[in-house]
């Protein structure tokens, strides 16, 4: 009967072992999309800049080649452009960083899940 129950045990801790494995694999796996939504996020932020700098450029450009009246509508209408292109990349990272959020919160919560499990075995 006790060498039913030692192998009982055996087998509880081994599943548990492989639990807490599957469990740290996952976890891993979470913090890797978190660093790909992050790396996503700073490259949002690289590609505004990056068409800042050009909209400025273009701008200073045609300031140069058209006459003042051209560049008063000009301007008017690259404001209006340039403002639903930043409500736009700001919409996306929003969305970005309340992805990548979510996912540092589902993170924490399964590193808390898998140390109690690995406490409670102990």
């Amino acid at each position: 009967l006790k060498g039913a129950a030692d192998a009982r045990v055996k087998v509880e801790q081994q599943r548990a072992a492989d639990r807490e494995s599957i469990l740290v694999s996952e976890a891993f796996a979470e913090r890797d999309r978190a660093d790909i939504a992050e790396a996503r996020y700073e490259h949002a932020e690289t590609e505004i800049e990056s068409l800042k700098k050009l909209v400025t450029s273009l701008q200073d450009k045609f300031k140069t080649s058209a006459g003042a009246d051209f560049n008063d509508t000009y301007e008017e209408v690259m404001q209006e452009e340039i403002e639903c292109m930043r409500e736009a990349y700001e919409a996306r990272l929003k969305k970005s960083t309340d992805a990548m959020s979510e996912l540092r919160r589902r993170h924490g919560i399964e590193m808390k899940a898998a140390r109690e499990k690995a406490q409670r075995r102990r």
